[in-house]
């Protein structure tokens, strides 16, 4: 008598779990995506706005008008291939890391905004008398003479800005300035004055510095004076 096979279970073969992601690259996949989305959304707008209500000879009745969806925009195919981290999100191959992708330069970059220019140009320039000397071996006396340019005056109820030194006493008419300032180091000092003129207010720039070679501050030295307009 002849044995029976005995019966054996297959393994099961399960399909390639490999996602399909449809024809195109991403980009055309979202943009088709976008364009779907966009008919929906429109079509709910035109439900909501475009109802309106036909009375029949006994019974009124609600019709709807729903325009068709719009068509999806004609965008030519784009045969560039994506970059490196669009193709790793969709394979699951390659070295990126499948985040977003590293934007484009634009070409522009943050500078420094330029100042504008002074109102009344050459203003410094028309400054007669303008000296300083020491008071002592760290306080410095700046004098500045009255402008010449027709309608131009020093601000007298404007603080004067000292850098780089301390403002020890101050002096300001509209025709003359007086400026006792302490030196706390060797480098030059700058000063601005509040002026005005025909155009608008603006300041008088002073920067003091030594008269040697190295251009330092040192007591016994003779301080040296220079103007420049300043917003």
């Amino acid at each position: 008598m002849k044995k029976p096979d005995p019966k054996a279970i297959m393994p099961e073969v399960l399909p390639d779990p490999t996602r399909s992601l449809g024809p195109g690259g991403p980009r055309q996949r979202t943009l088709s995506h976008m364009n779907r989305l966009l008919a929906v959304t429109a079509a709910g707008a035109a439900i909501g706005a475009c109802s309106k209500t036909q009375q029949g000879p006994t019974t009124g009745r609600t019709t709807i008008e729903v325009p068709p969806p719009p068509a999806e925009s004609a965008t030519p195919e784009d045969d560039t291939p994506p970059p490196a981290a669009d193709r790793d999100a969709s394979t699951g191959t390659g070295t990126g890391t499948g985040t977003e992708p590293i934007p484009e330069p634009t070409g522009y970059a943050v500078v420094d905004p330029m100042p504008p220019p002074a109102r009344c140009a050459g203003l410094a320039q028309t400054v007669k008398a303008a000296k300083a000397k020491w008071k002592s071996k760290t306080v410095i006396e700046v004098r500045l003479g009255k402008p010449s340019m027709s309608g131009a005056a020093y601000d007298t109820k404007e603080a004067p800005n000292v850098v780089s030194a301390t403002l020890k006493k101050k002096t300001i008419t509209k025709d003359s300035v007086v400026l006792e300032i302490e030196i706390t180091s060797t480098n030059p000092v700058y000063a601005y004055v509040g002026a005005t003129c025909p155009g608008g207010p603006q300041h008088v720039g002073i920067a003091i510095g030594g008269s040697g070679p190295s251009g330092t501050l040192v007591h016994g030295t003779t301080p040296v004076v220079s103007l420049h307009d300043s917003w």
